[in-house]
């Protein structure tokens, strides 16, 4: 799979980049950024309080809470650096019980999707370092994941 990643990745990923730099950079698109956030997707604050419990097929296990507007996340086990961290996020309803969010963490230079599906308890993930220029070690962190969600709760 690895393989196939780096294939993938070499050949995608700049014409990925490209897409994302047209669509997101205002000095190239011609759309508001502010105004698409906002226009077509109503934005919900019916993650605040809520928390969770999961396990990605990496074996990397967090809890992620939501609280005034912030994006807690803690990383449990898997890794040797149990990191931790806070970010502004937005969210939206897909579905019920079905939550899009997303958020900018600004000091490691990633931005994180989540569809988060508590009915199916799972959450599928996607990141994207904008300092990743390097393949083989973008290729090794898994770009989209899935996770069992083991805890639903209430902060």
């Amino acid at each position: 799979m690895k393989r196939y990643i780096n294939e993938w990745s070499t050949a995608n990923f700049l014409a990925f980049g490209l897409l994302v730099l047209v669509a997101v950079d205002p000095a190239v698109s011609r759309a508001d950024p502010e105004q698409n956030i906002t226009r077509n997707h109503t934005l919900t604050t019916a993650l605040e309080g809520n928390s969770y419990e999961y396990t990605y097929t990496s074996g990397h296990r967090y809890q992620l809470r939501f609280i005034d507007g912030q994006a807690h996340y803690q990383l449990m086990a898997g890794a040797e650096d149990l990191s931790s961290g806070a970010y502004p996020y937005v969210a939206r309803v897909v579905g019920p019980n079905r939550y899009f969010v997303q958020w900018w963490a600004a000091d490691v230079k990633i931005y994180v999707t989540l569809l988060i599906d508590e009915q199916a308890r799972e959450i599928h993930s996607s990141w994207n370092s904008v300092s990743a220029l390097d393949f083989e070690t973008a290729a090794e962190g898994l770009v989209f994941d899935v996770a069992d969600i083991h805890k639903i709760g209430i902060n």
